[in-house]
């Protein structure tokens, strides 16, 4: 028996036929064993596995052999002629005793019932035909052909092993190993098995591999459910191991699974899921860090290059600031065009929490609100427009340090600091209102001059 050499680069036509002669190898063993295997394997094999392979359809083969056959087959167990003589005694006492009617003892006021029945007579045969299969001799060599096979059934499996995800008969083997995994997590099984089920039973011409993809997928997702930095080691290993399966059928049929490095063992960092076109979900979490990614909301699928639904995952953006809350409360009833330019301005501080901005773009909602949004929205509903100008000033103070300042004098701060509004002519410099506060850090830098109109 030859042994397998290295295929490097892996050329799927070179192990396809190598794989052929290592079943030819294997139906050649069979032969030899002959009588010493359980019934009806040689054909089996011949059917499953050779049938298939030289017919081209190798998937079928690759399928029916990574399902049935990975394993060493077992021989007829091998009993001692003495053995055997004695327990065919006792069997033929035994029927002869079963054919006979029981007779009512002392002890009993019954009519007696034989004790052979269909059933029994049936077990009975199943005795007989297993002493026909014990007694007939094994091969002078068995121990060397089954080594030989033995020895088939490992190369086959290594060369297997070797297969990347992109050889179309590769698909067949993860579905076997899916199988195995969920035996090791009942609480997932029952999730997951009708998919598998709808995996064995895939046919190209009927069924749409990315549709199949996305309903795995998203049950896939609701199972991961984490924060995955708490997950234990063990979990996020079965994880991984699961995900593994199911990338490598569905690459098989020209769908790849989104994120394309992911791991639950190693997560990506948000950087390198950003560059990968994976969309985030930023939320503030007390418990996980900044950059933290906590779940896989969506696993995504491309096809043929084509990107059918994106990956999106949620990411701690930290601790959220203080004041956030009820600035979003004082908007969720609000109508008015410039409460939902606000309401968006305050969903994107959690992704400029994350990027290290939110101090710059909250200090843009304090200029947006103040130049732009606070006069339309006074005139409509003065008493909320108003308490949202002094939670923001709050919020800034709280989180950053950056105070609110009110000009009375143009002449009171230095250059830059008060700036008048279009059109006014300054006579006495007296501030007649203030149409924009001016922000102030705690080192007494300027932020944001105020505006105002001046006598």
């Amino acid at each position: 028996m030859s042994a397998v050499s290295p295929v490097t680069p892996w050329n799927g036509d070179t192990v396809s036929e190598r794989l052929a002669g290592l079943w030819n190898d294997y139906t050649s063993g069979l032969s030899e064993l002959g009588d010493a295997l359980p019934r009806g394997t040689a054909v089996r094999f011949q059917k499953e596995v050779v049938v298939p392979c030289k017919s081209g359809d190798l998937l079928q083969a690759v399928a029916a052999w990574s399902t049935a056959w990975t394993e060493p087959i077992p021989l007829a167990r091998v009993i001692a002629p003495a053995d055997l003589k004695r327990m065919r005694s006792s069997l033929s006492e035994l029927i002869g005793k079963l054919d006979t009617p029981v007779r009512a003892s002392r002890w009993f006021n019954r009519e007696p019932e034989p004790l052979a029945t269909l059933k029994s007579k049936a077990l009975l045969k199943e005795i007989h035909s297993a002493f026909e299969l014990l007694s007939r001799p094994l091969p002078a060599n068995v121990a060397t052909v089954q080594q030989s096979i033995a020895e088939v059934t490992r190369e086959v499996n290594e060369l297997l092993a070797l297969a990347p995800p992109t050889w179309p008969p590769a698909a067949a083997l993860f579905v076997p190993r899916l199988v195995k995994l969920l035996d090791d997590d009942l609480a997932s099984r029952k999730f997951l098995v009708p998919f598998v089920r709808r995996m064995m039973d895939f046919t190209a011409t009927n069924d749409d591999p990315a549709a199949l993809a996305v309903e795995v997928l998203d049950t896939f997702a609701s199972l991961t459910v984490g924060p995955i930095g708490k997950l234990p080691p063990e979990r996020t290993a079965w994880l991984d191991r699961v995900l593994e399966c199911l990338r490598g059928w569905f690459a098989g049929r020209s769908v790849h699974i989104l994120p394309k490095p992911w791991s639950f063992r190693s997560p990506s960092t948000p950087d390198e899921l950003q560059a990968n076109g994976v969309s985030f979900a930023v939320v503030y979490r007390t418990e996980e860090p900044l950059g933290e990614v906590i779940r896989v909301k969506t696993f995504g699928i491309s096809q043929h290059d084509r990107i059918v639904r994106p990956a999106a995952v949620s990411v701690s953006c930290g601790v959220a600031p203080i004041g956030l809350t009820e600035l979003e409360e004082l908007l969720t009833e609000e109508t008015h065009s410039a409460v939902q330019q606000l309401a968006a301005q305050l969903r994107d501080w959690r992704g400029a929490s994350l990027a290290g901005r939110l101090e710059s773009v909250a200090v843009e909602a304090f200029v947006l609100y103040w130049d732009r949004l606070r006069e339309p929205w006074s005139a409509e509903s003065p008493d909320v427009a108003a308490g949202f100008g002094e939670r923001l000033s709050a919020f800034l103070v709280e989180n950053f340090g950056l105070t609110p300042f009110y000009p009375t004098m143009f002449q009171e701060h230095a250059t830059g600091w008060v700036q008048l509004i279009d059109g006014v002519r300054m006579t006495t410099g007296r501030v007649r209102e203030v149409v924009r506060p001016g922000l102030a850090d705690r080192d007494g830098e300027l932020r944001v001059p105020a505006r105002v109109s001046v006598e």
